[in-house]
């Protein structure tokens, strides 16, 4: 299956969801094209540097991956996702840790939903 954009509805979920404004206090790109690009990355499994411009700059979607692994977002954005039927078994998110003072939780080890 290809990769696919979270469609009108899914976002309209997702947004909330996602920081309002810049970490770095500047003006915020467009958030829904660097989570789309952030999920294409997650899905397809290219590097951050391969990713398609069309998405925004690499290292804002970096950083935005990141900001979501420390927040400990990812969990709630799947819950979304797989309620709206998105395939979230193919997202890697091996990469991503949530730091916790007591431990640390890969995020693939939390349940999948389905067959992988």
């Amino acid at each position: 299956m290809p990769f696919r954009e979270p469609d009108d509805r899914l976002w309209e979920e997702l947004k909330p969801i996602l920081p309002v404004r810049s970490p770095h206090g500047g003006r915020r790109a467009d958030l829904r094209r660097l989570f789309t690009g952030v999920l294409y990355v997650l899905t397809t499994g290219v590097a951050w540097a391969d990713a398609p411009r069309c998405y925004g700059a690499k290292s804002t979607m970096h950083r935005l991956h990141l900001h979501l692994c420390r927040t400990g977002k990812y969990s709630r954005l799947v819950e979304v996702m797989r309620a709206h039927g998105y395939d979230t078994g193919r997202l890697d998110l091996s990469r991503c840790r949530v730091d916790h003072p007591d431990r640390t939780t890969r995020l693939s080890d939390w349940p999948r939903a389905g067959p992988r």
